[in-house]
């Protein structure tokens, strides 16, 4: 490496370090789908069914809402 010149260090030194940063952008980007496809997993697989509890939720609150308020009238 001695006998390189200045201006053909740095090159090398500049094209190795460019690979590298390519090569951490990529892996980043490989990561980021990968945490994605995880979420929208998550996404799929729990929160619909939560949001379906929750509607059930609501329409058994209105059932015991207007079964209570059928009953209230009833009474008087």
């Amino acid at each position: 490496m001695k006998s390189l010149t200045l201006k053909a260090r740095l090159i090398a030194v500049m094209t190795a370090l460019s690979v590298l940063l390519l090569a951490g952008g990529l892996m980043g980007l490989w990561s980021i789908s990968r945490v994605n496809d995880s979420l929208h997993e998550v996404y799929e697989a729990r929160l619909v069914s939560i949001q379906r509890i929750d509607l059930m939720n609501t329409a058994l609150n209105r059932l015991r809402f207007t079964t209570f308020e059928n009953a209230y009238e009833f009474a008087f």
